[in-house]
């Protein structure tokens, strides 16, 4: 990431321990998704996903960080879908 980009998300730069990026994807229940990412105080993060790479949605409004592992909950059905790829955007 640049400088501008690490300072943004609030990482940092010296620490290879600190970036940003999805902990975890899960089926919590049936057919459907979770997204788990460790958050930063104060940053604004928008979760979207797309099953062709080509077309992106938002999965929610946006969530505010708060310092703890924040999660996005995918509440319609994947069932049928070959695949699903999320990210997490930082909003600024």
């Amino acid at each position: 990431m640049s400088n501008t980009a690490e300072f943004w998300a609030g990482t940092d730069p010296n620490n290879p321990n600190s970036y940003l990026t999805i902990k975890n994807i899960r089926l919590p229940s049936w057919w459907t998704s979770s997204c788990y990412w460790q958050s930063v105080t104060g940053k604004s993060y928008t979760v979207k996903y797309s099953d062709d790479l080509a077309t992106w949605s938002n999965l929610s409004v946006p969530i505010i960080g708060d310092g703890n592992i924040l999660s996005d909950i995918n509440p319609t059905s994947i069932n049928g879908v070959q695949r699903r790829i999320y990210r997490v955007f930082l909003n600024y």
